[in-house]
């Protein structure tokens, strides 16, 4: 109990600080979750596209799109 009346002080004193980091906290994770879902997006448009230009094109070219599909990917930087 004591305890708990000595830290009560530093607690309410310490309050704006922690909120203000959680709200940083939430904002960057959210701005992780888009960006994530958005290369992803790019990825996979890139993915068909590469297959369609390996059919139509050329193979060499498909490869290289295919490559920086791989690139942009969410998966690609994960270790």
């Amino acid at each position: 109990m004591l305890k708990f009346i000595v830290m009560l002080p530093f607690r309410i004193l310490f309050l704006p600080v922690l909120l203000f980091l959680k709200i940083i906290f939430w904002l960057c994770s959210g701005l992780l979750c888009m960006a994530e879902w958005i290369f992803g997006l790019a990825s996979g448009i890139l993915l068909v596209l590469s297959i369609l230009g390996m059919i139509w094109v050329s193979v060499p070219q498909g490869i290289v799109m295919l490559g920086i599909a791989f690139l942009i990917s969410p998966y690609s930087g994960r270790t």
